[in-house]
């Protein structure tokens, strides 16, 4: 009995963490809103310790802070973001090559239909599909490399740049490109062409950003 009860807490705990991370992420909680936990457990129908503890895992995650006048929805300024970027770009770029490795015919083929699917269905005014299609090829680079580390950081660098930057920083027509060669340096069975591929794409993400603050 008592580790059935071990795992409806522990499940209750993720369960919070999950639903605090994606009101982050959905925008019901916007950058810098103050966490007020009382509300907050009350709105969630939990108790404040499960709470507590999915704050504490977003605070290592930099979604959260506690900076001495409470407990708010982290705030990160466009350099910040353009740091994490210049990170990301390195170890996407180490995935791509990882992924020369372990990525199967099958697993190419299906980031191939990924953007085949939401090219097709964009608009001028519309570009959910595509975003979509974005969110989950990263999500392959990451998974297929191999490395629960690297797809733990690089997880982090996905939600930050979801959360604080809504949307995409270049238009599809411009990243389909970068998608579409670093997809042929997989198939080429090419690490340093994957590498090479995968941190020009960020890159140029960067530059876009920071034309964007000038």
């Amino acid at each position: 009995m008592s580790s059935i009860s071990k795992i409806e807490h522990e499940d209750l705990d993720q369960l919070t963490y999950k639903t605090l991370k994606k009101m982050i992420l959905d925008g019901q909680l916007k950058q810098g809103e103050k966490i007020v936990q009382d509300t907050l457990a009350n709105l969630l129908g939990v108790s404040r310790t499960p709470l507590r503890r999915a704050i504490s895992q977003l605070i290592q995650e930099r979604l959260i802070e506690n900076n001495g006048r409470g407990t708010f929805v982290k705030q990160h300024t466009q350099e910040e973001i353009i740091a994490a970027f210049e990170i990301r770009a390195v170890l996407e770029g180490l995935a791509s090559r990882l992924c020369v490795r372990y990525m199967t015919d099958a697993d190419i083929r299906g980031l191939e239909e990924l953007f085949k699917k939401a090219m097709a269905e964009i608009t001028d005014e519309d570009w959910s599909a595509y975003r979509e299609a974005d969110r989950e090829f990263h999500n392959r680079i990451s998974k297929h490399a191999k490395s629960e580390m690297l797809s733990g950081i690089l997880d982090q660098f996905q939600v930050l740049g979801i959360t604080y930057l809504k949307g995409l920083t270049r238009p599809p027509q411009e990243t389909i490109v970068d998608h579409l060669n670093i997809i042929q340096a997989l198939k080429n069975r090419s690490e340093d062409e994957a590498e090479r591929a995968a941190i020009a794409h960020i890159r140029k993400s960067i530059e876009a950003m920071k034309s964007i603050a000038n």
